[in-house]
């Protein structure tokens, strides 16, 4: 059930701004010589890649013996199983003539979860590092910049999220009138696995490869 921020009509195009929001553009103005007016015609939508999220308790993993000699000593590992969310997010140019946004870092856009009571309870950038230098990124008239942003469900202190989350994408471009016009919501739900579902596995003597549980989207 995803929502979006519509401005005006729909938009064709795509032009790719990169995972990490980094991207190098020219400014340009329009036909009569001058900027386009603040935040005229700039739409924004977000998408989740599915509205129903499921996060697994952690489970141990050891890699099996490559030894026939006993004792077989190998090191075990807890497995983090926190669902990973993945979101596109697109800021559309419905002005004809380019518009460029300026930024004051490496970091183009941002990505919050918020809990019922609107406290943010986790966003994309944490734990993230960005270049500390001035750039830009031009969207060409009909086209639109694309970013995904994948988050693990779970809030700053590490504890795996449970309940519905509206979920909130925007430019932090330093363009004044832009950063509200490029801002678009949806909303996930999140569900804990019962602890019951980590036993019936390890019952089950499931085997893992080598290269261990995955915790992708779930």
């Amino acid at each position: 059930m995803n929502k979006r921020i519509p401005f005006l009509a729909p938009v064709l195009g795509v032009v790719m701004a990169g995972l990490w929001c980094q991207g190098e553009s020219r400014g340009q103005v329009n036909e009569r010589g001058t900027p386009a007016p603040f935040g005229a015609r700039i739409s924004a939508e977000l998408q989740s890649i599915q509205d129903i999220y499921t996060n697994y308790p952690s489970v141990m993993w050891c890699p099996a013996c490559v030894t026939s000699s006993p004792p077989c000593r190998v090191a075990c590992y807890m497995v983090d199983m926190t669902a990973i969310a993945r979101f596109n997010f697109e800021v559309a140019n419905e002005y004809p003539s380019p518009r460029t946004l300026h930024f004051n870092d490496g970091q183009r856009c941002e990505l919050e979860l918020r809990d019922q009571s609107g406290t943010v309870v986790a966003a994309w950038s944490d734990g993230k590092s960005f270049t500390q230098a001035l750039n830009s990124l031009t969207i060409e008239p009909g086209q639109r910049a694309s970013f995904v942003l994948e988050i693990p469900l779970k809030d700053r202190e590490g504890k795996q999220l449970n309940g519905s989350y509206l979920v909130q994408a925007y430019l932090l471009t330093s363009t004044p009138g832009l950063q509200r016009r490029s801002t678009a919501v949806t909303q996930i739900s999140v569900a804990l696995a019962p602890q019951a579902a980590e036993r019936s596995d390890d019952e089950s003597g499931t085997e893992m490869d080598s290269g261990g549980p995955s915790r992708a989207a779930r």
